[in-house]
């Protein structure tokens, strides 16, 4: 009796299927986040995004503020480079003291990177700035660095073009993008909430104003934030050597840079750990440095208004919180730096002061 014929095998074939159907599902989804673009890592806007979101995602504001420098039909003589305490720094006013047109490209958690990137970017064009305004917002100098727009990796050291780099790879499968894509969509549809801050053609932001309720709630959050980065044991290095970069590089293009602080809310200073010893070793530290900077570069211009009682003694009508600036401390802001403005202004023009 012949043997029963041996039975073929057949591979089986879900897993080829299960893969290419993974396959799919993944390249969608970056499709989606590409193209809904969350964190505002690319330069394009295909899908609208709620300002609520975007003046929120550090990197979407500073590609919010590069699309506005780019889209300027003038040239700024003026730059303003800061944190979201520049944010309201407005450029009309400059224009109205000086005659000199500006564009504030401060941005939420600006630091030292942003300001030399931003910089580096400005000081490329044909006609550059010829004056930086440059806000430091701790005497540490130390700004957590947030992630820049794929737009600015030429003006990146390549350490950190690469860490951008490596960012937009991550931003682009991760899970948390797919979630923020859909929390983008939805957001519009389901809060009818203004955004908290919106920007100008000339850069200025304009902030939504806040309840004496939440005045109170903001000056209490904020308040340990700035206690604990006004004290130090030494500054930081890393930001020391972006702002001497900076400074250099401006040197070369016979552009001034005037660095100022910007005045602290009487209320914080009621609460502030001003006598504690980090807190004063870190304030001595910061003016020798700025000191040292003025001696050597006579590019650098310096006014310290932390303590500039005819803002900060507004309270409550002049700020947000501890030390953002409602329009009329920020209007008197720009008055308390004019004069430094002009000067610097000279310097460029002449070569010397």
């Amino acid at each position: 009796m012949p043997a029963p014929a041996a039975l073929e095998s057949h591979p089986p074939r879900c897993a080829p299927i299960w893969g290419m159907g993974f396959l799919l599902v993944l390249l969608s989804l970056i499709g989606l986040i590409l193209y809904a673009n969350p964190h505002g890592m690319f330069p394009w806007k295909f899908a609208k995004i709620s300002p609520t979101i975007s003046t929120f995602v550090p990197t979407a504001a500073r590609t919010d503020k590069i699309a506005l420098y780019n889209n300027l039909d003038f040239s700024p003589e003026v730059l303003i480079l800061g944190s979201s305490r520049a944010l309201t720094i407005p450029s009309a006013r400059i224009l109205e003291n000086t005659g000199y047109r500006t564009f504030n490209m401060s941005v939420n958690g600006g630091g030292p990177l942003d300001f030399l990137t931003f910089g580096r970017f400005t000081l490329s064009k044909d006609e550059p700035p010829t004056v930086l305004i440059v806000e430091l917002v701790y005497p540490s100098l130390k700004v957590p660095e947030n992630p820049m727009p794929v737009s600015m990796l030429p003006y990146l050291e390549t350490d950190k073009g690469l860490e951008t780099a490596d960012k937009i790879f991550h931003d682009v499968v991760s899970l948390q993008s797919i979630s923020d894509t859909v929390y983008q969509f939805t957001y519009g549809l389901l809060s009818k909430r203004p955004p908290n801050m919106t920007y100008i053609a000339d850069g200025t932001g304009i902030r939504v104003e806040l309840t004496e309720k939440q005045y109170r709630s903001e000056l209490e959050r904020i308040t340990k934030n700035v206690n604990q980065a006004s004290k130090c044991a030494a500054l930081d290095a890393l930001a020391m050597g972006q702002l001497e970069s900076l400074i250099e590089l401006a040197a070369q293009k016979q552009v001034a840079v005037l660095f100022y602080r910007s005045p602290l809310n009487a209320d914080y200073l009621d609460m502030a750990e001003s006598d504690h010893p980090d807190f004063i070793r870190c304030e001595a530290l910061f003016n020798t440095y700025m000191s040292d900077l003025l001696a050597s570069h006579p590019n650098v211009f310096f006014r310290d208004l932390t303590y500039y009682e005819t803002v900060g003694a507004l309270r409550w009508d002049g700020y947000y919180d501890v030390h953002h600036l409602k329009p009329l401390a920020a209007q008197l802001v720009v008055d308390a730096l004019t004069p430094d403005i002009q000067k610097a202004m000279e310097w460029a023009i002449d070569g010397n002061r």
